[in-house]
């Protein structure tokens, strides 16, 4: 490490890293912020495969059972464009975890995913996919149009990534003090509320995402307790995460 302003020339050359402004301190903003910003980075990631995944699952599932597709193709385009855009916003704003710097070096040769987050991954893009296809099941065999399970089916997706944005906040339990950190995270979910309601009771909406005016039970209700069943089985997840991260 060189000094930019009182560092020679020859010391600047050699060095791998150049002090603008002589301030040793900065190397430890500068790690720190670095974490911060690979932790936010690693959070979206986590975030982006397993929902993204989900969706696939879904259409994947429903050919090889020979049933209708749950979700349109312009409901499939929604969730990637619009909601997935939304939501992975609030990892821009996530604030660094507490104990950032009191963790040891990352190694680096070590890959950006871990084999937890891999099962983490696997099982999440089920359980949501899961709840999903089973949705639209029992509405349609209730004798219930397609378009109302198809719509109940969508806001279940929603709602799963809602849940498990707050999963993967931090590593901490879902309620803790950390709970109300991220302030524009609630914005953006709010938000996204605000336009998946838009898309299932505007007339013009419903004609391009094939959606419909569905009660609260089915458009609200039965979303909300899937994705909070997504929240307890991650936040489950997490726990035993965090568990045998201490003990390696």
């Amino acid at each position: 490490v060189a000094m930019g302003i009182k560092g020679t020339e020859v010391a600047k050359e050699s060095a791998n890293m150049v002090l603008a402004d002589d301030d040793f301190a900065d190397i430890v903003v500068a790690v720190r912020e670095g974490r911060h910003v690979f932790d936010n980075i690693r959070k979206t990631i986590r975030f982006l495969l397993p929902t993204s995944f989900a969706e696939g699952l879904i259409v994947v599932i429903s050919i090889l059972l020979g049933q209708d597709l749950p979700l349109y193709p312009a409901q499939l385009l929604w969730i990637n464009m619009v909601s997935a855009l939304t939501i992975q916003f609030a990892f821009i704003f996530e604030p660094p975890e507490s104990g950032i710097m009191a963790r040891g070096p990352r190694n680096v040769k070590a890959g950006l995913l871990t084999k937890l987050d891999t099962f983490e991954i696997v099982y999440v893009s089920a359980l949501i996919s899961g709840l999903g296809i089973w949705a639209f099941d029992m509405l349609t065999r209730q004798g219930l149009p397609e378009v109302i399970g198809s719509t109940m089916a969508l806001n279940i997706i929603i709602f799963g990534k809602i849940f498990y944005l707050f999963n993967l906040r931090n590593n901490y339990p879902v309620i803790s003090k950390y709970f109300f950190q991220n302030k524009m995270a609630f914005y953006i979910i709010g938000i996204l509320i605000l336009l998946q309601m838009g898309i299932i009771y505007l007339p013009f909406m419903q004609d391009i995402f094939h959606t419909t005016n569905i009660n609260f039970w089915y458009g609200w209700g039965i979303p909300i307790i899937a994705g909070f069943i997504v929240l307890v089985v991650t936040e489950i997840g997490k726990f035993i995460r965090v568990r045998v991260l201490r003990k390696a």
